[in-house]
This record gives structure tokens, sequence and C-alpha cells, in this order.
């Protein structure tokens, strides 16, 4: 399974809008990770909700379908999976967050909690994406490790030793302990190509080796667009 076959099986528009409801969800759940999945020996391409208690307790294939394995509030769980872009094309994403909130047993709060690193990460990556999803290139995030269920094992992307930043900090740890910290680290593709590297405490790297902490840079307006625009500038003249 390479890099190219993991970022291809779907649509920008699928990548972008499966992004934008796994990070909004993150913005109402302070603690939550994305991680990469590929379960069924390979077979599925999901994004998961990691819960630091009750473990992937959400889901999202690609092509689709919503899983929640455990609800947040101790209620049963509805039974069978959730049809999302079906229902997207019928409603707005804000509407699909609210439902995606609800089947999860969470309360959305009336005002979002300040974000952590972690999640101006995810937000960093839902809007580089959104912003990319009409345009002739094919944009797509991955994790720097790849976790097949058994199909090719789970090793860190080859890819990873283009960033100078990702590859010192993983080559500073235990062997045993590389793989865990690449599930930290997210690699933007454009085209097929790396461009960008992002650790969840907000360490960004490009490919010449060009580093920026996203939490400081948005300490100055408090506004995810105007980084975005920013890097995707410097990006266009690599």
């Amino acid at each position: 399974m390479s890099e190219k076959s993991c970022g291809s099986a779907h649509s920008p528009v699928v990548e972008a809008a499966s992004w934008h409801v796994l990070t909004e969800l993150c913005r109402r759940l302070p603690g939550v990770r994305i991680r990469h999945l590929h379960p069924g020996g390979g077979q599925y391409n999901c994004l998961a909700l990691l819960h630091p208690k009750v473990e992937y307790f959400v889901q999202l294939n690609r092509p689709g379908s919503f899983h929640v394995f455990a609800r947040l509030d101790s209620r049963p769980k509805e039974g069978g999976s959730w049809d999302i872009w079906s229902d997207l094309i019928t409603t707005n994403m804000p509407a699909m967050v609210d439902e995606a909130c609800r089947r999860i047993g969470l309360t959305a709060p009336a005002k979002l909690p300040p974000s952590t690193p972690v999640v101006l990460v995810y937000r960093f990556i839902a809007d580089l994406l959104a912003t990319q999803a009409f345009t002739k290139e094919s944009w797509y995030c991955l994790s720097a490790a790849l976790d097949s269920s058994g199909f090719d094992g789970c090793y860190v992307l080859p890819v990873a030793k283009h960033f100078p930043l990702l590859r010192h900090d993983l080559e500073s740890r235990e062997e045993s302990q590389r793989f865990v910290r690449a599930t930290e680290w997210w690699i933007v593709f454009r085209d097929g190509e790396p461009v960008l590297a992002l650790h969840e405490d907000g360490k960004t790297v490009q490919l010449d080796g060009a580093e920026f902490d996203l939490p400081a840079l948005y300490k100055g307006n408090r506004r995810i667009a105007p980084i975005v625009q920013q890097v995707l500038e410097k990006l266009t003249k690599v």
C-alpha cells in the first residue's frame, strides 16, 4: 500500500469534507485525536476519533459510512452506519456536524473552547484541503504512520525521511516508539508529492526544511485562513 494509493482512493471533496467533520468534533471534544486507519486488512480508508477513555469510538470510512462504536453519554448507539455524504447533498455542513454530535451523544457547547495546538493543526489541515478541493490539483493528507491492520503491517511512510524535522524527531527515539510518535505527524500531499508535515504540537515543516510554529502564528490574529493562505503562497513557489 503506497502513499499515492492511500490518497487517491477518494476525491479531494471527500478528503476535505471528512477532515472538516472530524475536526469540528475535535473542537467540541478537547483531548480527542484524529487517527488514520486502514482496517479490514487495508480494505478501508478511515479517519477515526481516538478518545482517552473509550479508544476509537468513531470511524468515518471515506466512501461515506460514519460508524459509531460507543456513545459518550453511555446510551445505546443506533444500529447500522450513517450514509453521511448522501445526507450532505440535502443539508449543510453545520447541520451535518450537529447530527454527528447527536449520534455520538455529545451536547454541542454554546461556545467552542479555545483551540489547543492539536486542534489548530487539524483546523489548518481541514481549511487547506477545503480551499484546494475544487482546484486542478489533488490535495490530501496522510498520517506519517500507516496502519493497515495486518495487510502490509504497521510502518512509517518512507516519504517521512524527506522532512528534516520529522526525520530527526523519529530518529531521536527508541525504535519501538517511532511508529507511535509517527501517528502524531501528518503529511500533506499535492498531486502525489509531499509538501508539508505537521506535528500535533504545532511544529510544521516544508519539504525544503523551512519551519514555522502554528500556535505562535495563530496567536497573532486568532484566524486560521490567513495562515493557510500564507503557507499556500510559499508552497506555490516550491
